[in-house]
């Protein structure tokens, strides 16, 4: 019979594809070896890791404060943040943050009100002081002020999205507001002025502690950052006549000017801009532009707040100084 020659290239060739299909195996054996051993250590890190977070979790459940500072000498009793997030949820986690940084802060209640977009955790989130809740009608203005029934304060911090508090101011302002718990009390502030002969009001966009407002002028403070005292919640709920409830839900405004003109007839007292050193750099305003008070008819809409107000309260609004 015929034999192959020694030299037949078409037998080295087959040796060589066996060779490299032999290495090609021990590659691939060694490369599912490798994947296997980093799944087996990434398990484990996972594992690790979850067990972790629920020892945090259980941790800052049992501890009656999320802030190493609460309850030290003679603080008063605190206020309550009542977070208001309408469009920026991503600002929370920050604003939160922030907040309890106070040593007068003792809970956070997170109000979201937005519902396009998506936030990270579910509506019966619960982080320590920290609580996420969700009206039942999102669109209506008017419950930005419905009663914090779970507040563990008198003051609550009345604060919307676009603002991110900076401390010592936050803790200087409650301080104030300590002597002062019958009053709204915020650095946000405007004024209303009355013209007896035509019986028109007007809004303006200037504040107390700027030199062009006219001392005679009636003192606003915004309610987009501003400490009060819970019962006011109470107050507008139950009290502010249903005419003013429609106007600021038809509307989507006003609810600040009509709680200003709450508290000052219920109290005979205009509310109490704070001034603090810096007040207007010591908060941080991420809304820029984009707000209520850049729509063009603003002005105009918040004027006919303050006398639709002013029909219904015998004293609406009156002149204070600052602070």
């Amino acid at each position: 019979c015929e034999t192959q020659p020694a030299n037949d290239p078409l037998a080295a060739v087959g040796v060589r594809r066996d060779n490299a299909n032999e290495n090609g195996n021990k590659e691939l054996n060694n490369a599912l070896a490798q994947a296997k051993q980093l799944i087996s250590q990434l398990n484990k890190q996972k594992a690790d890791l979850e067990a972790q977070l629920e020892r945090s979790r259980k941790s800052l459940k049992s501890q009656p404060s999320m802030h190493p500072h609460k309850h030290q000498g003679n603080d008063t009793n605190g206020f309550t943040a009542v977070l208001n997030v309408y469009s920026r949820p991503h600002n929370i986690f920050l604003c939160v943050a922030e907040c309890l940084k106070s040593k007068y802060c003792k809970a956070v209640r997170v109000l979201l009100r937005t519902q396009a977009d998506r936030v990270d955790f579910d509506s019966e989130w619960t982080l320590g002081n920290v609580r996420l809740v969700r009206p039942q009608d999102t669109e209506d203005l008017n419950g930005r002020f419905a009663p914090v029934l779970d507040a563990p304060t008198e003051a609550l911090l009345s604060i919307d999205d676009d603002h991110i508090p900076r401390i010592p101011m936050l803790d200087q302002m409650y301080e104030l507001w300590a002597a002062n718990k019958d009053r709204i009390v915020g650095p946000y502030c405007r004024t209303a002025s009355h013209n007896l002969t035509s019986n028109v009001w007007k809004y303006n966009l200037h504040c107390c502690h700027r030199e062009q407002a006219p001392m005679a002028e009636n003192t606003l403070v915004l309610t987009g950052f501003a400490l009060m005292h819970r019962k006011y919640y109470e107050l507008y709920t139950r009290t502010l006549p249903k005419t003013l409830h429609e106007f600021v839900k038809n509307n989507i405004n006003c609810e600040d000017l009509f709680m200003n003109a709450l508290v000052t007839n219920f109290t005979g007292k205009p509310p109490l801009p704070f001034r603090g050193q810096q007040p207007y750099s010591e908060v941080h305003d991420v809304g820029g532009q984009h707000g209520l008070s850049w729509r063009g008819n603003h002005l105009q809409q918040r004027g006919a707040c303050l006398a639709l107000a002013a029909t219904v309260f015998k004293m609406p609004y009156r002149h204070g100084g600052c602070e």
